[in-house]
This record gives C-alpha cells, sequence and structure tokens, in this order.
C-alpha cells in the first residue's frame, strides 16, 4: 500500500482533517472570489468613475468583511491544522514505543539504537511538518485554483483557457522533480540515521576507542559519514531550490499571459473593466496554492520517508499472536516445566545453539547450568523468560502443552537478573518502585525492608538524600557490587515465583561475590531458581547442576569435580 494512503488509514482523524480543510477552503475560495470582485469596483469607482456603484464606503466595507472573513479562515485553519498534527504526534510516536516493547530483546538488540532514535524524535517531527503543512496545502491546491477557474471561466472564457494551459505544464514539472526528489529525499534520510547511529556508537564506546587508539580511525568515519549526509542534504536543497524556480517561473508566465490578453482586449473595448480587473486579481492567487505546495512539497517527502521508517517497525510480526496464554498466576505459584526435544536455532548460524534439550523443573527447584561458553546457557535462560521461542520441540507447563512461553500472563511470573543489570537515570525510589506490578502500592517501609535484605544497608546510609539521591546517569555512580544489590532489591519487590540468574557474581571480586550469594540465599527460599553460572561455590548451593558441553552432551553432576573445569 502506498505509504501516503496508509498513514491516511491509520489515522482516522486524518479523515476529518481532509474534509475540515476542505469545506474551509471553500469559504476561503468565496471570500477571495468576493475580495478580488469588491476590489475591483472599488477602484473602478475611485479612479476611473465607474458607475457601478454610487457608495464608495459600502465597497469599502464590504471589502474589509471579505477581507477579515478570508483571514479568519485562513487562521482557523492552520490552527486546526497544527492541532491535529500534534496530537497525531503523540499518538503516533505512542504507538510506535508500544510496538517496540512488544519486540522480543533479541530483536531490538540486532536494531541501531541511533536510527531508533532518530525515528522517534526527528521522523515524527517531519511527519508532524506532513499532517499540518503539506496535507492541508495539497488539499488547497486543488480545490482553489478549481473553484476560482469556474468563476473565471464565467467572466472571461479566454483567460479560463490560458489558465487551463498553464496550470497542468506546472504540475507536470512537479511530478518531474518529485520522482527525482523522492528518491533524494529517501536517501538524505538513511544517511542521518547512519550519522546518528555511528555518532552514538562511539561516544558509548570513547573509551573503548581511547584505550586502543582508534579515535583517528572513528573520526575518519564519522567525517565521511558527515560528508556523505551533507552532500545529501545539498542535493535536496538544489531540487527543492529548481523546483521553486520552475513553479515561479510557470506561474509568472501564466499571469502574464492573462494579462497581455486582458490588455489588448480592453484597448479594443472588448472587455469591460471591472470583470477584467477581477480576473486580473485572481489570476495570481489561482498558482499562489500550487507554489505554495511547491515550498511545502520537501516537507511532505520528508516526512513520508520517515513515515516508511515507521510502518517498519510497525510491520514487525507480533511475536506473541501465537502463544497460548499461561493460565497461572503468582497466587497459584509455579508448576512444573518440561522441555521435550527442544532446539533452537540463531538466524545465520551453521549449528543449533540448542539441540534436542531435554530438562524437567520441579516447582520449587534450584538448577545450576554450567558448561563453557557458547553451548546454550543463556539461550536457555531466554527461553525460560519468553525472550525467545524454540525452533522445534515441546513445552509443557503443569502437564499443558504450549507453543512458547513468549506470553504476557508467564512473563508476570519470571524475574530474570543479569550479570550486568541496567541503573537506570533517576531516584533510588524510581529504580525500585519499576519493579512494582501495576496497581500495587508500595511504601517507604517495604523499600527500606528490600535494601536491608539485598545487604545495602550501609550503602543506604550513605546517602545524602536517602530514596531520593539520584543515581545512574548524571547522579551518584554505583559499582557492580551495588548494581547487583539493587537488582535483587528489585527481585524481592517482584515477588516471582521463577527466578533466572545470569551469571550473578561475575566481574565481582571474592569478597563482593561471597556477599551477593548470602543476599540470593534467601531470595532463593521458596521460589524455583535457574542460575547460570562459571562459579563452583555458587553452583554448590544449588539442589541440582547441569552441565552442557559445546558437544551438546548435558547430564547431571552429582560431584563438584564433573562441572569444576566446565570451562
Amino acid at each position: 500500500m502506498n505509504v501516503q494512503a496508509r498513514l491516511i488509514r491509520e489515522l482516522s482523524a486524518t479523515k476529518f482533517l481532509i474534509a475540515w480543510t476542505f469545506a474551509l477552503g471553500v469559504c476561503s475560495s468565496v471570500s477571495l472570489l468576493l475580495q478580488a470582485h469588491f476590489m475591483a469596483v472599488w477602484i473602478g469607482i475611485l479612479f476611473l468613475h465607474v458607475p457601478q456603484y454610487t457608495n464608495l464606503f459600502v465597497i469599502a466595507a464590504e471589502l474589509a468583511i471579505t477581507f477579515l472573513a478570508r483571514s479568519v479562515f485562513g487562521a482557523v485553519s492552520g490552527w486546526s491544522a497544527a492541532r491535529f498534527a500534534a496530537n497525531a504526534k503523540l499518538d503516533i510516536r505512542s504507538h510506535w514505543m508500544s510496538q517496540l516493547f512488544k519486540l522480543s530483546p533479541v530483536k531490538i538488540e540486532k536494531m541501531q539504537t541511533g536510527e531508533l532514535t532518530t525515528t522517534a524524535v526527528t521522523g515524527v517531527e517531519n511527519l508532524e511538518s506532513y499532517l499540518a503543512r503539506y496535507l492541508p496545502q495539497s488539499i488547497e491546491a486543488v480545490l482553489v485554483p478549481v473553484v476560482l477557474l469556474i468563476y473565471i471561466l464565467r467572466l472571461d472564457w479566454i483567460s479560463a483557457v490560458l489558465l487551463v494551459i498553464t496550470a497542468p505544464v506546472i504540475v507536470f514539472f512537479m511530478i518531474l522533480l518529485g520522482k527525482g526528489a523522492d528518491s533524494v529525499a529517501h536517501k538524505q534520510w538513511h544517511v542521518l540515521q547512519d550519522l546518528s547511529s555511528r555518532f552514538l556508537e562511539m561516544i558509548e564506546g570513547l573509551m573503548a576507542l581511547k584505550l586502543f587508539s582508534r579515535s583517528t580511525d572513528a573520526k575518519r568515519i564519522l567525517s565521511r559519514i558527515g560528508d556523505a549526509n551533507r552532500v545529501a542534504t545539498m542535493k535536496t536543497l538544489r531540487i527543492a531550490f529548481l523546483s521553486a524556480f520552475v513553479l515561479e517561473l510557470f506561474a509568472t508566465l501564466g499571469t502574464a499571459a492573462v494579462a497581455l490578453a486582458l490588455g489588448l482586449r480592453l484597448i479594443h473595448a472588448e472587455l469591460a473593466f471591472t470583470p477584467a480587473l477581477t480576473v486580473l486579481l485572481l489570476t495570481p492567487e489561482f498558482f499562489q496554492p500550487i507554489r505554495a505546495l511547491g515550498s511545502e512539497f520537501h516537507a511532505g517527502l520528508n516526512g513520508l520517508a520517515a513515515a516508511e521508517s515507521l510502518f517498519e517497525l510497525f510491520d514487525e510480526p507480533d511475536e506473541e499472536i501465537n502463544a497460548h496464554d499461561i493460565p497461572w498466576t503468582i497466587a497459584n505459584g509455579l508448576p512444573d516445566i518440561r522441555f521435550t526435544n527442544i532446539r533452537f536455532h540463531y538466524p545465520g548460524e551453521k549449528k543449533d545453539t540448542l539441540g534436542s534439550f531435554n530438562l524437567t523443573i520441579q516447582p520449587e527447584q534450584r538448577i545450576a547450568i554450567v558448561g563453557p561458553s557458547g553451548c546454550g546457557k543463556t539461550t536457555l535462560l531466554k527461553l525460560l523468560s519468553g525472550t525467545l521461542s524454540p525452533s522445534a520441540g515441546i513445552i509443557e507447563v503443569g502437564g499443558k502443552q504450549v507453543q512458547t512461553l513468549a506470553s504476557p500472563t508467564w512473563r508476570k511470573l519470571v524475574t530474570l537478573l543479569n550479570q550486568q543489570p541496567h541503573i537506570f537515570s533517576g531516584s533510588i525510589r524510581d529504580n525500585l518502585l519499576m519493579a512494582i506490578p501495576m496497581g500495587e502500592m508500595v511504601g517507604d517501609d517495604q523499600l527500606h525492608n528490600v535494601l536491608r535484605k539485598a545487604g545495602l544497608t550501609t550503602w543506604f546510609r550513605s546517602l545524602p538524600n536517602g530514596l531520593d539521591t539520584q543515581i545512574g546517569d548524571g547522579g551518584r555512580m554505583v559499582s557492580g557490587g551495588e548494581a547487583q544489590r539493587i537488582a535483587i532489591a528489585r527481585a524481592w519487590l517482584r515477588k516471582s515465583p521463577l527466578l533466572l540468574l545470569d551469571e550473578p557474581t561475575a566481574h565481582l571480586d571474592p569478597l563482593t561475590a561471597a556477599e551477593i550469594e548470602t543476599a540470593l540465599d534467601e531470595l532463593m527460599v521458596n521460589r524455583t531458581v535457574i542460575v547460570v553460572t562459571h562459579d563452583p561455590g555458587l553452583a554448590s548451593r544449588m539442589d541440582r547442576v547441569i552441565l552442557l558441553t559445546s558437544r551438546g552432551i548435558r547430564k547431571d553432576c552429582e560431584t563438584k569435580q564433573e562441572y569444576r573445569f566446565a570451562d
């Protein structure tokens, strides 16, 4: 489907905007006709003493009223279009963000953060320009010339014929320029996205670039993309100036042809003064909406290019459409989970990451998954959390077979603690409350309690503003151990029966790792726990240890010696 047609279909209020703009355009066109007529009559009385009307003040009052009416109609049309575009911008950005959150983390990781940011910010702003300026102007560019042409045809058919000949020439050249401008606008938009993503990537990796002395290479790449963006922008401006020149040229030639024909017939007394002057006053107004559309044409192209990027995300398949809902809740507890002949294959890889994997997890069982890197440990956690769906095999939850665990209900039962938990920019209270299920209320006493359970009492007492202390970017920095403890505090607040731990003690010194393990011991009580670890000490605390190897051999380990050298 055409992007423009789909945009109008996606925004239901667009039809109302089109109808409202059409109605105001008709009123504005009628006001314009009356304004030109009264102005011609007024000039005729004032300078040529044309004996049509004798009361000059009445004509001046009528002229002022039509001028005011036309200004009001134009102002209302612009205000309503801007108001609609602003509301549509909020709706589209909200819809786009909702669609983004529906995607799996694996799919989001493949997307460029810079491109997503450019689409969500610059792209939506460009779309607002399209809705507020280009779309209403395109309606006026069709409506106003038609209304004026009908009126001019009644006054002077020769002038109407000249306008009919001139107008299609302008439209023809606009189409030719539009075809070239469309590809240039799309190229400029993609270059801008590439520049944004590379710039953000280099900022995030600035420390690594400095450590490995690759700053010069990064500057060279950024300079090359910046030059490409400059060239694409200048090509767009070149086409914009060319289109403006063509529009002005043919509009001027059309106006001059009508003026010449009117002047010759006035000299030979073949046409009265008042209709001739009325036609002459309306001729520039006939071309004005088309010229205005040309000036907004590139804003429209930028908006459509942005809409195409927005629709790419909208068209991403919903990964939860085929997921059978899990009928259990936190109050029911977690049933047994059985994986039978589960296989998973990442796109682009030659072999399965997990092949014919079998596992039965009993309620409140604590299982450690050990093995070398790349054997599928993290993939198993993602399957259990519903982040990934298996390529083949059978999943049973409480004896009921499901296609995938990618279900919102299932995810409410799961808490995943990564080895590097993310600390959001905000207060400690904000970072904790994000784990609270919707509809629940938690007081400060409960927040203090989970911080104590996570082993953060001493650290918390040292903070200047308590729960209101700002942490993360722009605030107080936290260490790796402190970040892990905050994640543990979140897990206490979430109260989910299935706890998934991905290397919770990795990259920590032995003392901090021991403190984290102690905090986790209390958290694991009465929960089903799956922990991926290379730490034999943490694995020994579990009820069951499963060894995964790069050759696909999987077994339960009965002694520490069997998994101590899993790497």
